[in-house]
Order: C-alpha cells, then sequence, then structure tokens
C-alpha cells in the first residue's frame, strides 16, 4: 500500500482501523510501521474522530418528524396501483392482458403436447410399444419423416 492509498482510506473511514475495509488493513498496519507521515495523519484522524464523537447528536422535535411525514407522498395500495407503478402512463388492461394470454398458452401446450414416454415405471412391454406407435403417429404430421428422409439420400 502507497502513502496516498492510506491517506484516501483515512479520510474515507477515519483514524480506527476497526473502521477500514478488511482487505487492506494489514498492509496499511504495515505502511504505519514504516512511514512516519503514515503515523501522523493517523494522529491527526484520531483527534477528528474525537471531536466529532463529542459531538451531540442534534434533537428531531415532533413537529419536524411530522412535517417531513406528511410531505411524503400516499401509498397506493392493490394491484392498480402496483401495475400503475410498474407501466406509468398506460392502461392497467395491458399488462393483465398479456399475463392472461401467456396463462392460456401455458395451459395449452401444457395440455395438447403429446407425451414422448416410452416406457413408464412398472408398465409392460406392449404399453411401452404402444407409447412407441403412439409417438411416431403424432410426430409425423411435424414433417419429421421428410427432414430424415432428406438426410438419408445425402
Amino acid at each position: 500500500m502507497n502513502f496516498e492509498r492510506f491517506a484516501a482510506m483515512v479520510e474515507a473511514y477515519g483514524g480506527a482501523p476497526d473502521r477500514w475495509p478488511g482487505a487492506e488493513r494489514e498492509a496499511a498496519e504495515a505502511l504505519l510501521a514504516t512511514e512516519p507521515q503514515a503515523r501522523a495523519l493517523l494522529r491527526e484522524a484520531l483527534a477528528l474522530d474525537q471531536l466529532l464523537d463529542a459531538v451531540p447528536s442534534p434533537a428531531v422535535s415532533a413537529a419536524l418528524t411530522g412535517r417531513i411525514l406528511a410531505s411524503l407522498p400516499e401509498r397506493r395500495r392493490g394491484l392498480r396501483a402496483v401495475l400503475a407503478e410498474l407501466m406509468p402512463g398506460r392502461p392497467v388492461w395491458q399488462p393483465l392482458a398479456g399475463f392472461a394470454f401467456a396463462l392460456v398458452m401455458g395451459v395449452g401446450v401444457g395440455v395438447l403436447w403429446p407425451v414422448s414416454a416410452p416406457y413408464a415405471p412398472g408398465a409392460d412391454s406392449e404399453s411401452a410399444l404402444m407409447a412407441e406407435d403412439e409417438n411416431l403417429f403424432f410426430n409425423s404430421g411435424f414433417g419429421l419423416e421428410d427432414d430424415l428422409s432428406s438426410e438419408d439420400q445425402t
């Protein structure tokens, strides 16, 4: 650690080593052992820390607290308010319509998509063959056989 970095760290965190970043604390203490200018800067920082610690905290009156809280905007509640905050300037029906469309499409695909399970645990071999035949039947409409036959010819 160089003196400039040490000075910046002492200025930011103060003179107490327990406030310094843990990753740099050991290097800073090693610099203190060898650099008299760093020790002088640390003494000044500790004196400033003592002065700042001696200053009493200002008392905040209840009237000031009430004025600050009264100046805050009211929090709106409900789904309409949340959607209005997420998409300001847009009608509320747009995100709801998008969500409804995604929900319907997800359920539709989940229900209508063919299941490809050639073998289920506990099923006999005849059930496995029937499942394989069903997969061939459902997949034949998607042009898979045409793609496979063109690959075999090349």
